[in-house]
């Protein structure tokens, strides 16, 4: 007990002392937050889960993102820079990948060429990224502190640990995305205040992974995404494409 009490002074003199722990789920959405405003991050969004497969517990148990043999610009390992595609990662239970962009831009193949059209695609308008390996058939293998956008499930647990992975639940993740979405709403002045936006309570997160509370300014989320796009995303990618 003496040993305890004066370990604690000492960390207390030096400074090294805790004071206080930030809630689990604030830090998910805190982390998601950073992910999608550093221009750091890159994304990679995994299938919708069939009854008879799971595209993330896969991606979990073997820790490496497997490439697609049929993607629209050929084989490989999809990732998106800096945020996720507009079709990725957009529905609460969504689930996907997180990593550093410099890692991902090491596989970066010019030019991309679409398979169904046969156009060269401007890759930094739809900031696509694929490989690993001279036919981008090689496994992307996760990092350590890479992010699981992903429920964390018992059964799931012990792939968290193997491969020491971080963790977003995926509704907090889109909770975070939908913000970030509606501050630049408010900064082109289109309809949304800073009042109308802000951190969610721990009591709001722990609802919102219940599937129980959308974003309270939300109130037309078809609506809300219709409109960031075409006023905000489109008038950008001719200029993204120069």
């Amino acid at each position: 007990m003496f040993y305890e009490a004066g370990q604690g002074v000492a960390l207390e003199e030096l400074g090294l002392t805790k004071l206080s722990t930030v809630n689990k789920l604030l830090k998910q959405y805190r982390r998601a937050l950073k992910a999608l405003e550093s221009g750091e991050a890159a994304f990679h969004g995994t299938k919708k889960p069939t009854p008879s497969y799971n595209a993330m517990s896969s991606v979990l148990e073997s820790g490496n993102v497997l490439p697609s043999r049929t993607g629209q610009y050929g084989p490989g390992v999809y990732w998106w820079a800096k945020e996720p595609r507009r079709i990725n990662l957009n529905r609460p239970a969504d689930e996907g990948v997180i990593t550093a962009l410099k890692d991902v831009e090491k596989h970066h193949e010019y030019p991309l060429q679409s398979i169904a059209t046969g156009e060269i695609e401007p890759t930094q308008a739809v900031r696509l990224f694929k490989g690993p390996g001279k036919k981008g058939l090689d496994p992307f293998p996760l990092k350590p502190k890479d992010t699981a956008i992903a429920h964390r499930t018992p059964e799931r647990e012990q792939n968290f640990r193997k491969n020491r992975l971080r963790q977003i639940e995926p509704h907090i993740f889109n909770r975070a995305r939908a913000d970030l979405k509606a501050k630049r709403l408010v900064n082109e002045g289109l309809g949304l205040t800073a009042s109308d936006v802000k951190e969610p309570s721990v009591k709001e997160l722990r609802n919102i992974v219940s599937s129980k509370t959308p974003p309270s300014w939300k109130r037309d989320p078809e609506s809300f995404v219709d409109q960031y796009y075409d006023e905000i995303v489109e008038p950008l990618l001719p200029i993204a494409a120069e």
